[in-house]
């Protein structure tokens, strides 16, 4: 069997996570009716799926024991099918197509039947040809490959029009020559014939026609995918919507330009959505930043990523001064008060606490006593914590005061009391003496 003679890159974006579990896949391979296999460069069949192995007569052990596919081709054909496979896998075109080959098969009794095999190439995501993979269909049961492709055409457009999302095929002009039923039901259509022959650009609005043929040209130029590209179209009652286009150029057998197809996806409720969300998060935002406490975020290290204007206020620092910062390199917690600080960022784990009063030195110089609560936040899986800090210094002077008047008056009263108990006293003696004296 053939060797692979170069790395080839593929036509798809490096990276890209496909959204089906490789189990999946294999699910969905074990379900289909048509004959599927894999095997390696030297023609190794590595996978093979129920269909296929029953009509060849194997079994899982017999794959694992090792199958080639000239294994399953007769002798006399064996050499053609050795040239297609080399040539698939040794092609510089990334688009060749080797189209439907027919074969005389042969199964493991011995016994043959025709059938007609489409062959591709498998590349990993390094650009390396990893192996073949196969699609046989029984032309012995009655289905000739033209018959195979209508059944094949069919279940696509099955799947196709069971998709929620609109799918749109144009001709290089954009005129329209296949929709899905999801297309017809968005588009405020009941019947294909109704929307095929019309232009795409008739559906976009003016404002983004412009730039809708802009990135046909580039999606032409660039021989790519344009991806979730947001316009605004119309449906035929004349009510816009908008929605998210991925669009890609269609090729024929030998590379050229056909057309175009596009996945149409309606944005309207996630856009509605992302605008409830916008103005919530604008109406908080005004809430916090007007907030008569100081609000402050950082981090669990001491950093400051957040003050609102009171937050300013207090310290005397301005956002840009403060954004960044670590609270105890700008020396804003006094000196008496770092290490209590300090022991309640490592006490902190994800508890709220407070409220804590703490001392602090603004920019001015000026000493402020403050009030703390705080709470922790998550933000993109890591750990931030928000404190609210009132500023009680107004509030302490006024309950020293207070407390120094208590005391002055506690006193007062003490002192009136004795006077009063030692005149009382006084008085009493004065009287006892007068009796006295009487008698």
């Amino acid at each position: 069997m053939p060797k692979i003679k170069k790395n080839v890159k593929p036509n798809i974006k490096k990276g890209r996570k496909t959204s089906v579990s490789d189990s999946k896949i294999r699910n969905l391979l074990e379900s289909i009716t048509d004959m599927i296999f894999e095997a390696d460069v030297n023609g190794n069949i590595t996978h093979a799926n129920r269909m296929t192995l029953r009509m060849f007569g194997y079994t899982q052990s017999d794959l694992r024991n090792g199958i080639n596919i000239l294994d399953i081709i007769v002798t006399n054909e064996a050499d053609r099918i050795k040239a297609s496979i080399s040539k698939l896998i040794n092609s510089e075109d990334l688009e060749e197509d080797l189209g439907l080959e027919e074969y005389t098969a042969q199964r493991a009794d011995g016994s043959t039947f025709p059938i007609t095999i489409h062959l591709n190439r498998i590349i990993d995501d390094t650009g390396q040809i990893t192996g073949i993979r196969g699609i046989i269909f029984n032309a012995d049961s009655g289905k000739s490959y033209k018959a195979a492709l209508q059944i094949s055409e069919e279940k696509l457009r099955f799947i196709v029009d069971s998709i929620s999302d609109g799918i749109i095929v144009t001709d290089l002009e954009g005129k329209i020559v296949e929709v899905n039923n999801a297309t017809l039901q968005k588009a405020g259509y009941t019947r294909k014939q109704e929307i095929i022959g019309q232009n795409a650009f008739e559906f976009i609005v003016q404002k983004d026609q412009q730039r809708f043929q802009q990135d046909i040209f580039d999606t032409i130029a660039k021989r790519d995918v344009q991806e979730k590209v947001e316009y605004t179209l119309w449906a035929v009652d004349g009510k816009k919507f908008d929605a998210e286009i991925s669009s890609a150029l269609l090729r024929d057998s030998e590379g050229n330009p056909t057309g175009f197809i596009g996945v149409v996806r309606d944005v309207t409720s996630r856009k509605k959505i992302e605008s409830t969300l916008r103005s919530s998060e604008e109406r908080l935002q005004a809430i916090v930043e007007n907030a008569p406490d100081a609000i402050f975020i950082y981090d669990n290290d001491g950093n400051m990523t957040y003050g609102n204007r009171k937050a300013e206020e207090l310290t005397g620092y301005s956002k840009i001064e403060f954004m960044g910062k670590n609270i105890f390199d700008m020396g804003i917690i006094t000196e008496e008060y770092i290490p209590l600080v300090v022991e309640k960022l490592k006490q902190f784990r994800g508890i709220p606490g407070g409220p804590q009063e703490v001392e602090l030195l603004n920019k001015s110089g000026r000493r402020i006593l403050i009030e703390v609560t705080v709470f922790p936040i998550a933000k993109q899986g890591t750990g931030e914590v928000v404190g609210i800090a009132r500023d009680v210094t107004e509030r302490k002077r006024m309950e020293k005061e207070l407390n120094e008047h208590r005391h002055n008056l506690e006193t007062l009263i003490e002192e009136r009391t004795k006077e009063l108990t030692s005149t009382k006293e006084k008085l009493r003696r004065e009287t006892t003496d007068s009796r006295k004296t009487q008698q």
